[in-house]
């Protein structure tokens, strides 16, 4: 699964950089959010961290 998350989040994240428009990331209290055990395991298993590194990485490229 995290193979296919991570080729999915480099694709996506060049195909955003690829189309010049502006790009605008929201800054999230994750440490707040994994509070409620409910969505926890969910808002880790979406690797926002790493998909916004990436993101960064290639708007730099």
């Amino acid at each position: 699964m995290q193979n296919r998350r991570n080729d999915f989040q480099h694709k996506l994240s060049f195909k955003l950089v690829i189309e010049n428009q502006p790009i605008s990331v929201e800054t999230l209290d994750v440490k707040g959010m994994i509070t409620n055990h409910y969505f926890a395991q969910a808002i880790y298993d979406l690797a926002w961290s790493s998909f916004v590194t990436k993101l960064d990485d290639k708007s730099e490229w």
